[in-house]
């Protein structure tokens, strides 16, 4: 795989899994409507370990991707109690909060963090 389509490959995986989870929200019926969260925390994990991958660790979620799995469906089943409609608009925020988590700018920063303070 191309160096530039390693840094984007998890990114467009996430935004894969937003647009099809939006999609399962709003056309699901009954019960099928919790499949939306499910891909969305799937896509989630999928793509940390894809970034992973990518950057030569081991191909396994970080934790606030494991953090940010469990708390979507939750998220959602909150949303979803009143209204189901409400899931479907709250869908794209929810993923695009996931994507901010699994920003793989954060560990760069800390790193930086870190040298300028022991030196």
């Amino acid at each position: 795989m191309h160096i530039r389509s390693r840094r984007v490959a998890h990114g467009l995986l996430l935004a894969a899994g937003i647009v099809l989870s939006s999609l399962i929200a709003v056309h699901a019926a009954g019960g099928w409507i919790a499949l939306a969260p499910l891909t969305l925390a799937l896509c989630t994990l999928a793509a940390s370990a894809l970034d992973a991958a990518a950057r030569g660790e081991h191909a396994r979620p970080s934790a606030a991707a494991l953090i940010m799995a469990a708390a979507l469906p939750l998220a959602c089943w909150l949303l979803a109690r009143e209204d189901a409609h409400e899931l479907a608009r709250m869908l794209p925020v929810l993923g695009i909060s996931a994507w901010a988590a699994l920003s793989p700018e954060t560990p760069r920063r800390r790193a930086a963090c870190r040298h300028r303070g022991a030196g």
